[in-house]
Protein backbone atom coordinates (compact mmCIF):
# COMPACT_ATOMS: atom_id res chain seq x y z
CA UNK A 1 0.00 0.00 0.00
CA UNK A 2 1.34 3.40 -0.95
CA UNK A 3 1.60 5.77 2.06
CA UNK A 4 1.47 9.55 1.68
CA UNK A 5 2.81 11.13 4.86
CA UNK A 6 1.87 14.76 4.26
CA UNK A 7 0.90 17.31 6.87
CA UNK A 8 -1.50 19.52 4.93
CA UNK A 9 -0.20 17.85 1.74
CA UNK A 10 2.67 20.28 1.42
CA UNK A 11 4.12 20.27 -2.03
CA UNK A 12 7.48 18.81 -2.93
CA UNK A 13 9.24 18.43 -6.24
CA UNK A 14 8.51 14.70 -6.22
CA UNK A 15 4.81 15.28 -5.66
CA UNK A 16 4.53 18.26 -8.06
CA UNK A 17 1.64 19.64 -6.07
CA UNK A 18 -0.49 22.29 -7.76
CA UNK A 19 -2.13 25.07 -5.74
CA UNK A 20 -5.14 27.12 -6.72
CA UNK A 21 -5.19 29.89 -4.15
CA UNK A 22 -8.28 32.01 -3.49
CA UNK A 23 -8.97 34.79 -0.98
CA UNK A 24 -9.90 32.74 2.10
CA UNK A 25 -8.90 29.23 1.01
CA UNK A 26 -6.93 27.17 -1.50
CA UNK A 27 -7.46 24.05 -3.57
CA UNK A 28 -4.63 21.52 -3.27
CA UNK A 29 -4.07 18.97 -6.05
CA UNK A 30 -1.37 16.33 -5.48
CA UNK A 31 -0.63 13.37 -7.79
CA UNK A 32 -0.78 10.02 -6.00
CA UNK A 33 0.76 6.67 -6.92
CA UNK A 34 -1.40 3.84 -5.53
CA UNK A 35 -0.06 0.31 -5.08
CA UNK A 36 -2.52 -2.51 -5.59
CA UNK A 37 -5.27 0.13 -5.94
CA UNK A 38 -4.65 1.45 -2.41
CA UNK A 39 -2.97 4.43 -0.80
CA UNK A 40 -2.89 6.20 2.57
CA UNK A 41 -2.99 9.87 3.50
CA UNK A 42 -1.91 10.90 7.00
CA UNK A 43 -2.61 14.44 8.19
CA UNK A 44 -2.46 16.28 11.51
CA UNK A 45 -5.84 16.89 13.16
CA UNK A 46 -5.36 20.68 13.41
CA UNK A 47 -4.54 20.89 9.71
CA UNK A 48 -7.39 18.56 8.77
CA UNK A 49 -9.81 20.83 10.65
CA UNK A 50 -9.04 23.48 8.04
CA UNK A 51 -10.03 21.11 5.20
CA UNK A 52 -13.55 21.38 3.73
CA UNK A 53 -14.91 17.79 4.02
CA UNK A 54 -17.10 17.98 0.92
CA UNK A 55 -14.09 18.93 -1.22
CA UNK A 56 -12.01 15.83 -0.44
CA UNK A 57 -11.92 13.70 -3.59
CA UNK A 58 -9.67 11.63 -5.83
CA UNK A 59 -9.63 12.98 -9.37
CA UNK A 60 -8.95 10.49 -12.15
CA UNK A 61 -10.07 7.48 -10.10
CA UNK A 62 -13.19 5.79 -8.78
CA UNK A 63 -13.03 5.35 -5.00
CA UNK A 64 -14.56 2.07 -3.82
CA UNK A 65 -14.22 2.91 -0.12
CA UNK A 66 -12.08 4.70 2.40
CA UNK A 67 -11.58 4.48 6.16
CA UNK A 68 -10.51 7.09 8.71
CA UNK A 69 -8.60 6.31 11.90
CA UNK A 70 -7.10 8.44 14.69
CA UNK A 71 -3.58 7.94 15.98
CA UNK A 72 -1.49 9.80 18.57
CA UNK A 73 2.03 10.75 17.52
CA UNK A 74 4.84 11.82 19.84
CA UNK A 75 7.84 13.88 18.78
CA UNK A 76 9.95 11.00 20.06
CA UNK A 77 8.73 8.80 17.20
CA UNK A 78 11.00 10.64 14.78
CA UNK A 79 14.02 9.34 16.75
CA UNK A 80 13.39 5.67 15.86
CA UNK A 81 16.37 4.39 13.87
CA UNK A 82 18.48 7.44 14.68
CA UNK A 83 21.61 7.72 16.78
CA UNK A 84 21.20 9.52 20.12
CA UNK A 85 23.26 10.42 23.17
CA UNK A 86 22.00 9.17 26.53
CA UNK A 87 23.08 10.34 30.00
CA UNK A 88 23.44 7.51 32.54
CA UNK A 89 24.51 9.09 35.82
CA UNK A 90 27.61 11.08 34.93
CA UNK A 91 28.30 9.09 31.78
CA UNK A 92 27.28 9.83 28.17
CA UNK A 93 26.59 6.83 25.96
CA UNK A 94 25.90 6.62 22.23
CA UNK A 95 23.25 4.38 20.81
CA UNK A 96 20.44 3.88 18.30
CA UNK A 97 16.73 4.12 19.18
CA UNK A 98 15.17 0.77 18.28
CA UNK A 99 11.69 1.08 19.81
CA UNK A 100 9.50 3.39 21.92
CA UNK A 101 6.81 2.19 24.31
CA UNK A 102 4.85 4.47 26.65
CA UNK A 103 7.49 7.23 26.53
CA UNK A 104 10.26 4.67 27.24
CA UNK A 105 13.02 4.50 24.65
CA UNK A 106 14.87 1.24 23.93
CA UNK A 107 18.32 2.36 22.88
CA UNK A 108 20.88 -0.15 21.54
CA UNK A 109 24.27 0.95 22.86
CA UNK A 110 26.87 1.17 20.09
CA UNK A 111 29.81 0.02 22.20
CA UNK A 112 28.29 -3.02 23.92
CA UNK A 113 25.23 -3.88 21.80
CA UNK A 114 23.12 -3.96 24.97
CA UNK A 115 19.74 -2.28 25.23
CA UNK A 116 19.21 0.68 27.51
CA UNK A 117 15.73 1.62 28.74
CA UNK A 118 15.68 5.40 29.17
CA UNK A 119 13.23 8.25 29.42
CA UNK A 120 13.09 11.39 27.32
CA UNK A 121 14.64 13.40 30.15
CA UNK A 122 17.86 11.34 29.80
CA UNK A 123 18.44 12.36 26.17
CA UNK A 124 21.15 14.87 25.30
CA UNK A 125 19.53 16.70 22.38
CA UNK A 126 21.56 18.25 19.57
CA UNK A 127 18.58 20.40 18.47
CA UNK A 128 15.46 21.82 20.08
CA UNK A 129 12.40 19.55 19.99
CA UNK A 130 9.25 20.85 18.26
CA UNK A 131 7.01 23.23 20.21
CA UNK A 132 4.15 20.75 19.97
CA UNK A 133 5.51 17.59 21.57
CA UNK A 134 2.49 15.41 20.76
CA UNK A 135 0.01 15.60 17.93
CA UNK A 136 -3.15 13.85 16.88
CA UNK A 137 -3.07 12.48 13.36
CA UNK A 138 -5.72 11.01 11.14
CA UNK A 139 -5.06 8.37 8.56
CA UNK A 140 -7.22 7.97 5.48
CA UNK A 141 -7.01 4.63 3.66
CA UNK A 142 -8.41 4.75 0.12
CA UNK A 143 -9.32 1.74 -2.02
CA UNK A 144 -9.68 2.49 -5.74
CA UNK A 145 -11.61 0.49 -8.32
CA UNK A 146 -10.11 2.19 -11.35
CA UNK A 147 -7.46 4.85 -11.82
CA UNK A 148 -5.98 7.06 -14.51
CA UNK A 149 -3.26 9.36 -13.18
CA UNK A 150 -5.15 9.93 -9.92
CA UNK A 151 -4.85 13.21 -8.02
CA UNK A 152 -5.87 13.85 -4.40
CA UNK A 153 -7.88 17.10 -4.30
CA UNK A 154 -9.34 19.19 -1.48
CA UNK A 155 -9.94 22.74 -0.18
CA UNK A 156 -8.11 24.08 2.86
CA UNK A 157 -8.45 27.34 4.77
CA UNK A 158 -4.82 27.05 5.83
CA UNK A 159 -3.64 28.61 2.57
CA UNK A 160 -4.99 31.83 1.07
CA UNK A 161 -3.94 35.04 -0.61
CA UNK A 162 -4.84 38.70 -0.50
CA UNK A 163 -3.65 41.55 -2.73
CA UNK A 164 -2.72 45.08 -1.75
CA UNK A 165 -1.80 48.03 -3.97
CA UNK A 166 0.21 51.22 -3.92
CA UNK A 167 -0.61 54.21 -6.13
CA UNK A 168 2.28 56.62 -6.80
CA UNK A 169 0.95 59.90 -8.20
CA UNK A 170 3.15 62.36 -10.06
CA UNK A 171 1.15 65.21 -11.56
CA UNK A 172 -1.33 63.83 -14.07
CA UNK A 173 0.14 60.33 -14.19
CA UNK A 174 0.35 57.50 -11.70
CA UNK A 175 2.13 54.18 -11.27
CA UNK A 176 0.07 51.34 -9.81
CA UNK A 177 2.07 48.61 -8.08
CA UNK A 178 0.96 45.74 -5.93
CA UNK A 179 1.76 42.70 -3.86
CA UNK A 180 0.21 39.25 -3.70
CA UNK A 181 0.33 38.27 -0.01
CA UNK A 182 0.36 34.45 0.18
CA UNK A 183 -0.41 33.12 3.65
CA UNK A 184 0.43 29.72 5.09
CA UNK A 185 -1.40 29.18 8.39
CA UNK A 186 -0.23 25.58 8.80
CA UNK A 187 2.54 24.30 11.08
CA UNK A 188 4.66 23.14 8.14
CA UNK A 189 6.75 24.99 5.56
CA UNK A 190 4.97 25.14 2.21
CA UNK A 191 7.02 24.36 -0.91
CA UNK A 192 5.32 24.74 -4.30
CA UNK A 193 6.54 24.41 -7.87
CA UNK A 194 3.77 26.58 -9.36
CA UNK A 195 0.37 28.02 -8.45
CA UNK A 196 -2.64 29.96 -9.73
CA UNK A 197 -4.09 32.92 -7.82
CA UNK A 198 -7.84 33.34 -8.29
CA UNK A 199 -10.00 36.37 -7.58
CA UNK A 200 -13.48 37.59 -8.33
CA UNK A 201 -16.90 37.29 -6.73
CA UNK A 202 -17.67 33.75 -5.54
CA UNK A 203 -19.36 31.91 -2.68
CA UNK A 204 -16.88 30.62 -0.10
CA UNK A 205 -17.07 26.88 0.66
CA UNK A 206 -17.98 25.92 4.21
CA UNK A 207 -18.10 22.96 6.56
CA UNK A 208 -15.70 21.05 8.80
CA UNK A 209 -15.19 17.54 10.11
CA UNK A 210 -17.48 16.68 13.03
CA UNK A 211 -14.57 16.09 15.44
CA UNK A 212 -13.31 19.69 15.01
CA UNK A 213 -13.97 22.23 17.76
CA UNK A 214 -15.29 25.45 16.14
CA UNK A 215 -13.52 27.66 18.73
CA UNK A 216 -10.17 25.91 18.37
CA UNK A 217 -10.67 25.84 14.62
CA UNK A 218 -11.03 29.63 14.51
CA UNK A 219 -8.05 30.12 16.84
CA UNK A 220 -5.90 27.98 14.56
CA UNK A 221 -7.15 29.91 11.54
CA UNK A 222 -6.03 33.18 13.15
CA UNK A 223 -2.59 31.98 14.21
CA UNK A 224 -0.54 33.28 11.27
CA UNK A 225 1.08 36.63 12.10
CA UNK A 226 0.01 39.58 9.95
CA UNK A 227 2.20 40.40 6.99
CA UNK A 228 4.32 43.51 7.44
CA UNK A 229 2.56 46.28 5.54
CA UNK A 230 4.32 49.56 4.90
CA UNK A 231 3.14 52.39 2.64
CA UNK A 232 6.78 52.77 1.57
CA UNK A 233 6.97 49.21 0.21
CA UNK A 234 6.78 49.46 -3.58
CA UNK A 235 6.81 46.31 -5.69
CA UNK A 236 9.56 45.90 -8.29
CA UNK A 237 7.85 44.86 -11.53
CA UNK A 238 11.11 43.50 -12.94
CA UNK A 239 11.00 40.84 -10.19
CA UNK A 240 7.31 40.03 -10.67
CA UNK A 241 6.53 36.32 -10.78
CA UNK A 242 2.78 36.87 -11.04
CA UNK A 243 1.18 37.13 -14.48
CA UNK A 244 -1.53 39.65 -15.35
CA UNK A 245 -5.10 38.49 -14.57
CA UNK A 246 -6.97 36.60 -17.29
CA UNK A 247 -10.69 35.80 -17.32
CA UNK A 248 -11.65 32.13 -16.92
CA UNK A 249 -14.72 30.54 -18.50
CA UNK A 250 -16.35 30.44 -15.04
CA UNK A 251 -16.13 34.21 -14.60
CA UNK A 252 -13.22 34.33 -12.14
CA UNK A 253 -9.80 35.82 -12.82
CA UNK A 254 -6.58 33.79 -12.78
CA UNK A 255 -3.03 35.02 -12.21
CA UNK A 256 -0.37 32.41 -12.89
CA UNK A 257 2.76 31.93 -10.79
CA UNK A 258 5.05 29.67 -12.81
CA UNK A 259 8.14 29.71 -10.62
CA UNK A 260 8.74 27.71 -7.42
CA UNK A 261 8.35 29.37 -4.05
CA UNK A 262 8.29 28.58 -0.34
CA UNK A 263 6.23 30.03 2.52
CA UNK A 264 7.41 29.55 6.12
CA UNK A 265 5.17 27.74 8.58
CA UNK A 266 2.55 30.17 9.91
CA UNK A 267 4.11 32.81 7.69
CA UNK A 268 3.67 34.96 4.61
CA UNK A 269 5.29 35.36 1.21
CA UNK A 270 4.75 38.55 -0.79
CA UNK A 271 5.13 38.36 -4.57
CA UNK A 272 5.31 41.53 -6.67
CA UNK A 273 2.45 42.08 -9.11
CA UNK A 274 2.91 43.65 -12.55
CA UNK A 275 2.86 47.44 -12.40
CA UNK A 276 0.95 49.81 -14.69
CA UNK A 277 1.28 53.45 -15.76
CA UNK A 278 -1.91 55.43 -16.26
CA UNK A 279 -3.35 58.96 -16.30
CA UNK A 280 -4.94 60.17 -13.08
CA UNK A 281 -6.98 63.15 -11.95
CA UNK A 282 -7.05 64.71 -8.51
CA UNK A 283 -10.20 66.65 -7.64
CA UNK A 284 -11.85 68.12 -4.55
CA UNK A 285 -15.49 67.09 -4.33
CA UNK A 286 -18.50 68.46 -2.47
CA UNK A 287 -22.04 67.12 -2.62
CA UNK A 288 -25.28 68.26 -1.01
CA UNK A 289 -28.93 67.31 -1.26
CA UNK A 290 -31.11 70.43 -1.15
CA UNK A 291 -31.84 71.60 2.37
CA UNK A 292 -33.41 74.81 3.68
CA UNK A 293 -30.70 75.03 6.34
CA UNK A 294 -27.31 76.71 6.12
CA UNK A 295 -24.15 74.59 6.13
CA UNK A 296 -20.36 74.79 5.81
CA UNK A 297 -18.10 71.87 4.89
CA UNK A 298 -14.64 71.07 3.57
CA UNK A 299 -14.23 69.41 0.19
CA UNK A 300 -13.31 65.73 -0.05
CA UNK A 301 -9.98 64.80 -1.67
CA UNK A 302 -10.42 62.30 -4.51
CA UNK A 303 -8.20 60.52 -7.04
CA UNK A 304 -9.82 59.20 -10.21
CA UNK A 305 -8.39 56.76 -12.73
CA UNK A 306 -9.42 54.02 -15.16
CA UNK A 307 -8.44 50.50 -14.07
CA UNK A 308 -5.65 49.22 -16.36
CA UNK A 309 -6.44 45.58 -15.47
CA UNK A 310 -8.92 43.68 -13.35
CA UNK A 311 -8.26 44.78 -9.78
CA UNK A 312 -9.22 42.65 -6.79
CA UNK A 313 -10.81 44.38 -3.81
CA UNK A 314 -7.93 45.34 -1.55
CA UNK A 315 -6.33 48.10 0.53
CA UNK A 316 -4.57 50.72 -1.58
CA UNK A 317 -2.02 53.24 -0.29
CA UNK A 318 -1.63 56.52 -2.15
CA UNK A 319 1.56 58.57 -2.36
CA UNK A 320 1.54 61.94 -4.12
CA UNK A 321 4.89 63.42 -5.12
CA UNK A 322 6.54 60.86 -2.83
CA UNK A 323 4.40 61.76 0.20
CA UNK A 324 1.97 59.29 1.78
CA UNK A 325 -1.46 60.96 1.60
CA UNK A 326 -3.78 58.19 2.76
CA UNK A 327 -5.14 54.70 2.34
CA UNK A 328 -8.46 53.61 0.88
CA UNK A 329 -10.19 50.30 0.15
CA UNK A 330 -10.34 49.54 -3.54
CA UNK A 331 -13.53 47.73 -4.60
CA UNK A 332 -13.42 44.90 -7.13
CA UNK A 333 -12.91 46.75 -10.41
CA UNK A 334 -13.15 45.54 -14.02
CA UNK A 335 -10.55 46.51 -16.59
CA UNK A 336 -11.53 49.85 -18.13
CA UNK A 337 -13.88 50.74 -15.27
CA UNK A 338 -13.60 54.20 -13.70
CA UNK A 339 -12.39 54.18 -10.10
CA UNK A 340 -12.58 56.84 -7.40
CA UNK A 341 -10.53 56.84 -4.20
CA UNK A 342 -11.63 59.05 -1.29
CA UNK A 343 -8.65 60.26 0.72
CA UNK A 344 -10.33 62.38 3.39
CA UNK A 345 -11.22 66.05 3.77
CA UNK A 346 -9.35 69.12 2.53
CA UNK A 347 -9.75 71.56 5.42
CA UNK A 348 -8.11 74.36 3.43
CA UNK A 349 -10.65 74.24 0.56
CA UNK A 350 -14.25 74.75 1.73
CA UNK A 351 -17.75 75.61 0.63
CA UNK A 352 -20.28 77.63 2.60
CA UNK A 353 -23.95 77.44 1.75
CA UNK A 354 -26.61 79.93 2.88
CA UNK A 355 -30.32 79.57 2.11
CA UNK A 356 -32.99 82.31 2.07
CA UNK A 357 -36.74 81.82 1.70
CA UNK A 358 -37.86 84.40 -0.90
CA UNK A 359 -41.62 83.81 -0.96
CA UNK A 360 -44.49 81.41 -0.52
CA UNK A 361 -47.56 81.06 -2.70
CA UNK A 362 -50.85 80.05 -1.17
CA UNK A 363 -54.21 78.81 -2.32
CA UNK A 364 -57.17 78.51 0.00
CA UNK A 365 -54.87 79.53 2.79
CA UNK A 366 -52.55 76.59 2.13
CA UNK A 367 -48.94 76.82 0.88
CA UNK A 368 -48.63 75.52 -2.69
CA UNK A 369 -44.98 76.44 -3.41
CA UNK A 370 -41.86 77.98 -1.89
CA UNK A 371 -39.02 79.80 -3.64
CA UNK A 372 -35.50 79.79 -2.20
CA UNK A 373 -32.30 81.60 -3.00
CA UNK A 374 -29.14 79.55 -2.36
CA UNK A 375 -25.72 81.24 -2.17
CA UNK A 376 -22.54 79.19 -2.41
CA UNK A 377 -19.14 80.52 -1.43
CA UNK A 378 -16.14 78.43 -2.49
CA UNK A 379 -12.89 79.32 -0.70
CA UNK A 380 -9.38 78.15 -1.53
CA UNK A 381 -7.00 78.93 1.33
CA UNK A 382 -4.10 77.15 -0.34
CA UNK A 383 -1.10 78.77 -1.95
CA UNK A 384 -1.73 76.68 -5.08
CA UNK A 385 -4.61 76.14 -7.49
CA UNK A 386 -7.28 73.54 -6.65
CA UNK A 387 -9.78 71.84 -8.95
CA UNK A 388 -13.21 71.48 -7.34
CA UNK A 389 -16.52 69.85 -8.19
CA UNK A 390 -19.70 70.70 -6.31
CA UNK A 391 -23.04 68.97 -6.90
CA UNK A 392 -26.44 69.80 -5.40
CA UNK A 393 -29.35 67.42 -5.87
CA UNK A 394 -32.65 69.31 -6.26
CA UNK A 395 -35.61 67.40 -7.64
CA UNK A 396 -35.21 63.86 -6.41
CA UNK A 397 -38.62 63.16 -4.87
CA UNK A 398 -39.72 66.79 -5.41
CA UNK A 399 -41.39 68.81 -8.14
CA UNK A 400 -40.32 72.30 -8.96
CA UNK A 401 -38.40 74.61 -11.28
CA UNK A 402 -35.09 76.49 -11.31
CA UNK A 403 -35.90 80.16 -11.72
CA UNK A 404 -32.39 81.58 -11.87
CA UNK A 405 -28.85 80.31 -12.40
CA UNK A 406 -25.61 82.28 -12.17
CA UNK A 407 -23.13 81.70 -14.94
CA UNK A 408 -20.93 78.73 -14.05
CA UNK A 409 -23.66 76.33 -13.02
CA UNK A 410 -24.37 73.28 -15.22
CA UNK A 411 -27.71 71.49 -14.96
CA UNK A 412 -27.48 67.70 -15.29
CA UNK A 413 -30.80 65.92 -14.85
CA UNK A 414 -32.03 66.63 -11.31
CA UNK A 415 -28.71 68.10 -10.20
CA UNK A 416 -26.76 71.33 -10.42
CA UNK A 417 -22.98 71.15 -10.77
CA UNK A 418 -20.09 73.55 -10.68
CA UNK A 419 -16.71 72.25 -11.79
CA UNK A 420 -13.60 74.28 -12.31
CA UNK A 421 -10.35 75.62 -10.86
CA UNK A 422 -9.98 77.88 -7.87
CA UNK A 423 -6.84 79.98 -7.94
CA UNK A 424 -4.64 80.26 -4.88
CA UNK A 425 -6.48 82.30 -2.24
CA UNK A 426 -9.55 82.72 -4.47
CA UNK A 427 -13.08 83.06 -3.08
CA UNK A 428 -15.81 82.39 -5.63
CA UNK A 429 -19.55 82.96 -5.11
CA UNK A 430 -22.43 81.48 -7.10
CA UNK A 431 -26.18 81.74 -6.64
CA UNK A 432 -29.29 79.99 -7.87
CA UNK A 433 -33.01 80.25 -7.19
CA UNK A 434 -35.39 77.36 -7.12
CA UNK A 435 -39.16 76.93 -6.60
CA UNK A 436 -40.54 73.73 -5.06
CA UNK A 437 -44.16 72.65 -5.24
CA UNK A 438 -45.73 71.75 -1.92
CA UNK A 439 -48.13 68.84 -2.10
Amino acid sequence: MKKIMLFLMLAGAAQATELRIYPGFAEVLTPIHPQNHQFEWTVGQEDLCQVIPSSLAVQGAKVAEYTLAFQQKSWLDQLIGKQVTVRIGDELREGTVERIEDQTLFVKELETGRYLMVGADQLELHALPPLTRNRSELQFKFTLQSENKPVLRYFTRNIQWTPRYTLEVNGGTARLTGWADLQNNSREKLTVSEADLFSGNFNLPSGQFEFCNPVQNQQMYNMAPPAPISPTAVADASESRVALPTLTSGGLYRQEVRRPFEIPAQGHLNLALKDAQMPIKQVLVGAQAFSQYNSANPFIRQYRFTAPEFLQQAPISVRDDGVFVGEAYLPETAKGDKTTLNMGTASDVTYQRTVQLLNETRKDNEVTSRTYQVNLKFSNFRSSQATVEYTESLFRGRKGQITHLDQGWVKTGNDLMFAGPLKAGEVKTLMFKVRFDVN
